[in-house]
């Protein structure tokens, strides 16, 4: 599908639109003022295992300024930005792109990650809770200027 995924991987945007409650923390990495709406694009990540159904590996959420709209309509849209989101950005906003920060850690799945991600939760034949391992990811992308012009953050299965 494209170079910017393994071999048998692909990825789908889900959701691209302008989010008018984003969470605090988005608008505190985005430099943004209370009350500011964001652009929120949903990638779900794929892998073809050979079978019918294809495994789910990955859901991630990026975040941006809703005025890049403008410059950088794609991002509004569900089509996937071929050259990938990093490179479209500098080049429609004009930018230098010169820090890309990821932390990962392991975690707890809520429940509702343990579905999004199709991990077993539950109860254990012994009678005991089931909660599954994930990595939460955060991602930064800053400009030359020190602008964080997209925020992201990730789940997958600790399994991979």
């Amino acid at each position: 599908m494209s170079d910017l995924y393994e071999p048998n991987h692909y990825a789908k945007i889900t959701e691209a639109v302008v989010d008018a409650t984003p969470p605090e923390r988005v608008l505190n990495a985005l430099g943004l003022d209370d009350g500011n709406t964001v652009i929120r694009r949903v990638r779900t990540k794929y892998q073809d295992n050979g079978t019918a159904k294809h495994s789910l590996i990955e859901q991630s959420v990026s975040w941006f300024p809703t005025d890049y709209g403008e410059k950088a309509p794609k991002l509004l849209t569900t089509d996937r930005i071929r050259e990938g989101t990093y490179r479209y950005l500098a080049d429609a906003l004009d930018v230098r792109l010169s820090k890309v920060t990821h932390i990962f850690e392991t975690d707890l799945a809520t429940e509702s990650e343990a579905d999004t991600l199709g991990l077993y939760h539950g109860v254990s034949r012994a009678n005991l809770p089931v909660t599954p391992e994930i990595v939460r990811g955060r991602h930064l992308f800053e400009t030359d200027q020190g602008r964080v012009i997209e925020f992201g953050e990730s789940i997958s299965s600790n399994e991979l």
